[in-house]
């Protein structure tokens, strides 16, 4: 499972700016909503991987989102 903290603050304000819209509200509003949206979207992704890598330092963690490959 992906925690909400491992999502990047710049993907949270452009979702944030998306579910916003052409509102006139407050940004750090929409951000505890977006990353929920973000992480359950990530979590709910079918085939998704995850995996830990770095050292001892440096620990970050990597995910696969598999795309589906329609044909036009």
């Amino acid at each position: 499972m992906i925690d909400p903290k491992q999502i990047p603050d710049e993907v949270v304000e452009a979702a944030a700016r998306t579910l916003a819209g052409s509102a006139q509200l407050n940004l750090m509003a929409w951000n505890a909503p977006a990353r929920a949206v973000i992480v359950a979207g990530l979590n709910a992704w079918p085939g998704w991987e995850g995996s830990w890598t770095g050292d001892g330092d440096t620990l970050r963690r990597t995910i696969i989102l598999p795309l589906s490959q329609e044909k036009e």
